[in-house]
């Protein structure tokens, strides 16, 4: 007995919604790097940010971990917090 399998066509989401999405995306990651820059440094972080005494930090937080939590939330939950927020998801 064969079963009755349908596939939905995907239903894109328009520029405004994804831009929302990756508004939400932005805030959710500047938050976590203020966190942990504070954590890490305390109040003194803008003034050893701008002597260049925190570039290996910010190479790290500002662009390798937020790419990485970009592919595991793709990954494991098929969208990002902010896509999830709307709605969204990725679709092959």
């Amino acid at each position: 007995m064969a079963e009755n399998v349908t596939q939905r066509e995907p239903q894109y989401v328009g520029f405004w919604k994804r831009f929302l999405a990756f508004i939400i995306d932005s805030v959710i990651i500047l938050l976590v790097i203020l966190i942990a820059a504070l954590a890490i440094y305390g109040r003194q972080y803008i003034e050893l940010s701008g002597q260049g005494k925190t570039l290996i930090f910010d190479v790290l937080v500002q662009g390798v971990l937020p790419a990485l939590a970009a592919i595991l939330f793709w990954r494991y939950r098929g969208a990002t917090p902010g896509k999830m927020l709307i709605g969204a998801s990725i679709v092959n």
